[in-house]
């Protein structure tokens, strides 16, 4: 571990500033996800210990929060303007100086993801009462190669930058929202005194437990139970043509936003063979908020409690909502699939 310095401009006079780690804590040796700073008369300082370069933002209150950044250790300073909230701080340090080659490698990617976003604002401005399905599978997919592209960027920017603690900290933010097939590929691409530090330890470990959620695997049989206190097994699967299981929690919003389309598609294959399987990551504690979920927004497919999410973070699930969708082996055939994309493929591979 090696001390560093952050010495920061800001334009507020005062106020408390957050540093606040972007990976789960385990990315870090001492377990820490944050530390706190006075600012005086617009300027702060924050000191602490670091293995290696890592990924940080700053918060403050609800006025403020930065995009992503990594700290190193030493000395550096930073100089924040809050109006440009979630924009990148200007920031004096060796890793940050590759931001400039990672915006040049990624520029017309990003030019192609902003006019996307244009064509797609303008079909919901146009469609104010809801998008036809046609249009709402095809923006599905429009995003889905998006997320494609990215990721290949990533692949090629890393076999030619395998030293890129910038990418390899955006590596760990993507595995956060799921694992997907090419992670295996990049990750290999970096250095090998990148992947020895402690956190390129870790996500190994992570994305070794992760690819058993990999498309064409076997997924796992989990221990959950249901409210009965009886458990998840290969039999809630096997009875059916396709099985969607979807991880979720009571407070999560948007979980919940998905619920209305994925109650349609269930009706419309049910019969045929597709079910839902929630599984549901809710604290002991929060129990009754689970059930009492279920009832309110009415989904009334089969539901697991996976108390404190223990067995989802062995799978390296930690942001919801998130699904797989299986076919009657149990194999994985799909990942995180809208309402609109489960629909196509079933009505595509169902059998009459």
């Amino acid at each position: 571990m090696i001390s560093f310095e952050l010495n920061g401009k800001i334009n507020v006079d005062t106020g408390t500033i957050k540093l606040v780690f972007n990976s789960p804590s385990d990315y870090y040796p001492e377990k820490k996800t944050e530390q706190t700073a006075k600012i005086i008369n617009g300027e702060f300082w924050i000191e602490g210990k670091l293995p290696s370069p890592e990924s940080f933002y700053l918060i403050l209150g609800n006025q403020y929060r930065s995009a992503r950044f990594v700290l190193e250790p030493g000395n550096q300073w930073i100089n924040i303007n809050i109006d440009s909230n979630r924009k990148m701080p200007e920031l004096d340090n060796q890793v940050m100086k590759e931001q400039v080659n990672i915006n040049n490698f990624f520029k017309v990617f990003r030019q192609e993801s902003a006019l996307l976003e244009e064509k797609h604002n303008k079909l919901l401005a146009i469609h104010k009462n809801g998008l036809p399905p046609a249009i709402k599978l095809e923006m599905e997919k429009d995003m889905r190669e998006e997320y494609h592209k990215s990721d290949q960027l990533l692949l090629a920017y890393v076999t030619k930058n395998p030293n890129s603690y910038i990418s390899f900290w955006t590596l760990t933010h993507l595995m956060s929202f799921g694992y997907q097939d090419i992670f295996e590929s990049i990750y290999p691409k970096f250095s090998d005194s990148l992947r020895n530090t402690y956190a390129g330890k870790v996500l190994a470990e992570k994305i070794q437990s992760a690819k058993v959620l990999g498309t064409g695997k076997q997924f796992p049989i989990i221990n959950v139970k249901n409210n009965k206190g009886v458990n998840f097994t290969a039999d809630n699967i096997s009875k059916n043509q396709y099985t969607l299981i979807d991880f979720w929690y009571s407070g999560c919003i948007p979980c919940i936003e998905t619920f209305p389309g994925l109650i349609e598609v269930r009706k419309k294959y049910q019969q045929k063979g597709f079910e839902i399987i929630g599984i549901s990551v809710d604290k002991e504690k929060d129990k009754a908020k689970w059930l009492a979920a279920i009832k309110k927004y009415e989904i009334a497919w089969p539901h697991f409690l996976d108390k404190e999410g223990v067995e989802s973070a062995k799978l390296s699930i930690w942001a919801f909502p998130q699904n797989y969708l299986l076919n009657q082996k149990g194999e994985i055939v799909g990942q995180n699939l809208k309402a609109a994309e489960i629909d196509d493929y079933l009505m595509h591979n169902m059998s009459k």
